[in-house]
């Protein structure tokens, strides 16, 4: 096992407090743990999120990708409810939407093909 820095957190914001690791298990494997740590102590983890491995038949042992997109999509629906709503958010709602439409016609493209092994 090895950790490795997620650059793209890096690379779109710059200036975030946080920096993101990933646990990779095995080469060529997806990752399934993301960590979160401060930038100014980088000793400790900030937060982790462990990704499903496996197919639900088999148990939850973490949460799926469409899953965190719904948090973040919850998360900003609720910031254009208050004085920070502006353009930005709206339009980062409207393409998590998206990223969520084409999810689900993945799923469903695989359960037609009988490749999905979800629950």
């Amino acid at each position: 096992m090895s950790k490795r820095e997620v650059m793209i957190l890096k690379e779109f914001l710059p200036y975030a407090a946080l920096r993101l690791m990933r646990t990779e298990r095995r080469p060529g494997l997806v990752p399934s743990e993301y960590c979160f740590y401060d930038r100014k102590d980088p000793s400790a983890p900030v937060e982790t999120i462990h990704f499903q491995e496996g197919p639900f038949r088999q148990g939850t042992n973490g949460v799926t990708s469409e899953a965190l997109v719904a948090v973040v999509l919850d998360r900003l629906r609720h910031f254009q409810q208050t004085e920070a709503e502006c353009g930005e958010n709206a339009e980062a709602i409207r393409k998590l939407e998206e990223a969520l439409m084409w999810m689900r016609l993945r799923i469903e493209r695989r359960v037609v093909n009988g490749t999905y092994r979800g629950g």
